[in-house]
């Protein structure tokens, strides 16, 4: 049996909503508020479902004798952002796209 667990928390929510950028262009402003609105309650409620079986999960593990290790997670996004910026970023995609992204938060 597997006697430790780490928990990295590197994934949210499997819900995903998609539109092409040519719809998203055809939306008026109202439309566009929209479904932006629509989908604000539903992350919510997707991320703290996924914190709930997180939750579960750990519990369960524990009650099976497993010892729960905690990674210093800031630690690890530190090195990982470095690499990324260092190696990746303007060579694997466009310059400047992980700060665009890292915006986004």
């Amino acid at each position: 049996m597997q006697k430790y667990v780490s928990p990295i928390d590197y994934v949210r929510s499997g819900l995903v909503v998609h539109v092409s950028q040519s719809t998203w262009n055809k939306l008026s402003d109202k439309e566009r508020k929209a479904l932006l609105d629509a989908v604000e309650p539903t992350d919510k409620y997707a991320s703290g479902r996924n914190d709930e079986q997180v939750a579960l999960a750990i519990k369960r593990v524990q009650e099976e004798g497993m010892i729960i290790l905690k990674p210093d997670i800031k630690a690890f996004e530190r090195t990982a952002e470095a690499i990324v910026k260092e190696k990746l970023d303007g060579d694997l995609w466009p310059a400047g796209l992980y700060e665009k992204i890292r915006a986004m938060d």
